[in-house]
């Protein structure tokens, strides 16, 4: 289903899913493919207010991390969310 076509009780729906379990919502609202550690990261992110994660390069961190804003930004009405990276 494409948002465009979407009732208000479909997005209500992914709210309350994105608010209960994201990792439930990234992997079937936005179709995403999470190896475990990426679970326990969205998962980390969603229970803790800090969440770190050290890995090597091409792990998929910045992937996750883009799936965690969305699901953030679905989740509360009204939601910003501030990112930064390193030059």
């Amino acid at each position: 289903m494409i948002a465009a076509d979407w009732t208000r009780a479909d997005f209500e729906r992914a709210q309350r899913v994105a608010q209960a379990n994201p990792v439930g919502f990234c992997t079937h609202l936005l179709n995403a493919h999470l190896w475990s550690k990426q679970r326990e990261v969205v998962n980390s992110v969603w229970t803790h207010r800090r969440t770190t994660v050290r890995s090597c390069h091409g792990a998929g961190k910045t992937f996750t991390a883009a799936l965690c804003v969305v699901a953030f930004m679905c989740a509360w009405t009204n939601a910003r969310v501030i990112t930064t990276a390193p030059i």
